[in-house]
């Protein structure tokens, strides 16, 4: 036999068991793959749509990012006012209603008309809301544009 050979001493004494596949079986595999993938890309699917009113990043202007500080903040009051150089600024009242205090990190992103961002974000700023306690944040825009708002808050993970 010669070197390479692959007859049936050859898988015996590689350890490979089992019946070869015939004679061009990966070609027709291939083919018939290839034939699947054309057929179900040829006819596109419409992609579901969101209901804006579903999703709370378009809906709400304060947002809790994880959902577990629902059991231990609430927002108080929230204020919008345009300043006399035309920017936007927010001013949030958040309260602990556990008996914990609470690290947070808070951000604030401003969008133009039609809650299109354009890269206003202020840092996430960290806090620590006492037990029973409030705090007041505020964040000013960046440019006059900023027609909406979206504050979200994390808890500050502290390690």
């Amino acid at each position: 036999m010669m070197h390479g050979d692959l007859g049936p001493s050859s898988a015996k004494r590689s350890g490979r068991q089992g019946a070869r596949a015939p004679r061009g079986f990966g070609l027709v595999a291939a083919a018939w793959l290839l034939a699947l993938t054309a057929c179900s890309s040829s006819r596109p699917v419409a992609a579901p749509r969101v209901d804006p009113s579903d999703d709370p990043a378009r809906t709400s202007s304060v947002l809790l990012a994880d959902t577990d500080l629902e059991d231990y903040l609430a927002v108080e009051d929230t204020r919008v006012e345009r300043l006399s150089d035309n920017l936007l600024k927010v001013h949030v009242r958040i309260r602990n209603v556990s008996d914990t205090n609470v690290p947070i990190l808070v951000e604030t992103e401003f969008f133009q008309q039609g809650r299109i961002p354009y890269g206003d974000r202020t840092p996430r700023s960290v806090f620590l809301v006492p037990r029973g306690g409030t705090i007041s944040y505020g964040a000013t825009s960046t440019q006059a544009r900023a027609a909406d708002f979206t504050v979200t808050i994390w808890r500050n993970k502290v390690r």
